[in-house]
């Protein structure tokens, strides 16, 4: 990949160049653009701040959604999602630091689900549907990453625009690139377009990244989780809402941001009501 004086030009593996004004890099965590444009070869590669399993199983007993906050995950946690027909989504995630590698986290997947309050879930039949999956997930987002030079502009996990206390990123990865778009749309100079998008996500996603932050430092203590769990099970509308709220049917920061309220937010039947 080459910077023209007014265009990106890239070179696919059968010689076509291909020529764009700007490019959006929603290429994941190990963005293949940003290496390209930013070579780092001193440095090991960016592991990332959280890593996950995954694994769907068949003959589930259990039709319900299922978080589990078990001491040793924490902040993390292991998951148990239905997907209709006796299968279930069933997984782990936890933070990742210098002295866990590739075999002790797969050693902790075997252990997760073999725990009776996993088992108790998906019951006696269950059985592995497929192979497990293990990825890196990215959340130290910075406004620096966002924009690279030559007319680039990271999305997504290419940008580490994860959320930092559950390491969810679909809805942040899709709202980074509406922006980027919008920025590249409205157009101007390109330091111009690359800070009016650096901006708007500072406006849409920052403060509600900077509480995930603080939550998942309360999160990494037993006593933390148990008091914030408590809170949450106080009501059928605490827990209703709690669970609209892990899963993001409003913003992480919105009961912060008054800007952000509106009629019935909290009285709404929400995406997982059924």
């Amino acid at each position: 990949m080459a910077q023209a004086t007014d265009a990106l030009v890239a070179t696919v593996d059968d010689g076509t160049r291909v020529r764009a004004s700007w490019v959006v890099a929603a290429d994941g965590h190990y963005s293949a653009t940003r290496r390209l444009l930013q070579p780092v070869t001193a440095s090991a590669p960016e592991l990332g701040t959280w890593h996950a399993f995954r694994q769907y199983f068949r003959g589930v007993d259990d039709p319900r959604l299922w978080v589990l906050f078990e001491r040793d995950l924490l902040p993390g946690y292991a998951w148990v999602f239905p997907l209709g027909d006796g299968r279930a989504n069933v997984g782990f995630g936890v933070l990742r630091d210098e002295a866990t590698g590739g075999k002790q986290l797969a050693a902790l997947w075997r252990d997760v689900v073999a725990r009776p309050s996993v088992r108790r879930i998906l019951g006696e039949h269950a059985e592995p549907d497929g192979p497990h999956r293990a990825w890196p997930i990215p959340a130290t987002w910075s406004e620096a990453a966002l924009s690279g030079p030559a007319r680039t502009l990271f999305v997504g996990d290419a940008a580490g625009v994860v959320d930092p206390m559950t390491g969810e990123g679909i809805a942040q990865a899709l709202e980074t690139g509406m922006l980027a778009a919008r920025a590249v749309a409205y157009g101007g100079h390109p330091s111009n377009v690359a800070a009016q998008y650096r901006g708007t996500v500072r406006d849409a996603l920052g403060a509600d990244l900077r509480f995930a932050g603080a939550l998942q430092r309360i999160l990494r203590s037993p006593t933390g989780a148990r008091a914030a769990i408590g809170a949450a099970g106080l009501t059928e509308w605490t827990r209703r809402n709690f669970a609209r709220w892990m899963f993001e049917d409003y913003p992480r920061a919105v009961v912060m941001t008054p800007c952000r309220w509106q009629p019935g937010m909290f009285t709404r039947p929400g995406a997982y009501s059924r």
